[in-house]
């Protein structure tokens, strides 16, 4: 009897450690998407409905999580209920949405694996263009300045030269 108790603690812990996986995974994998849309140049980039189909695919997923977890409260408050006044029956409805969880696990698996899949494609279809705008950012960049840092030199108010330059010599 023990044994079949350590199993089930170890069975619960696994799951705990599943969902609060999952949680920080799905949301990490939002904001981490929603975080790269500012990288990449709106003008060049591409294949926009990879990104916005993973945001959906994410939001489902979170969203079949959400209703599962309080359809499993359910279940085990109707189970529990059920077992006492008949023990074969309440197995039997045990089983059966126990099978329900699995396959909303999967499904839960499955979408937030396709919605990472689709970010990653989404930002590797995106790097060359990324690269390029780049480049021609620092193309513009390194013919304004040498250095990351430059100081400008005032201007004189009365001829808007520099002060620093010295006024040419005429030769006569």
């Amino acid at each position: 009897m023990e044994e079949n108790n350590s199993f089930k603690n170890v069975r619960d812990k696994v799951e705990n450690d599943f969902e609060v996986s999952f949680l920080y995974i799905t949301a990490g994998a939002i904001g981490l998407s929603v975080n790269f849309v500012d990288k990449f140049p709106f003008s060049s980039t591409e294949y926009y409905i990879l990104l916005i189909s993973s945001w959906i695919i994410l939001a489902l997923s979170l969203i079949i999580y959400l209703v599962f977890h309080q359809l499993t409260k359910l279940w085990l408050t109707k189970s529990e209920k059920l077992y006492h006044k008949n023990e074969e029956l309440g197995l039997q409805k045990i089983e059966n949405y126990n099978y329900l969880i699995d396959i909303s696990n999967w499904t839960i698996i499955s979408l937030t694996s396709i919605g990472i899949i689709f970010i990653l494609l989404f930002i590797t279809l995106n790097l060359p263009n990324m690269a390029q705008e780049n480049k021609k950012e620092k193309g513009q960049n390194s013919s304004n300045q040498k250095f990351a840092r430059n100081i400008q030199a005032p201007q004189s108010p009365v001829d808007k030269k520099p002060i620093n330059e010295s006024p040419k010599k005429e030769k006569n």
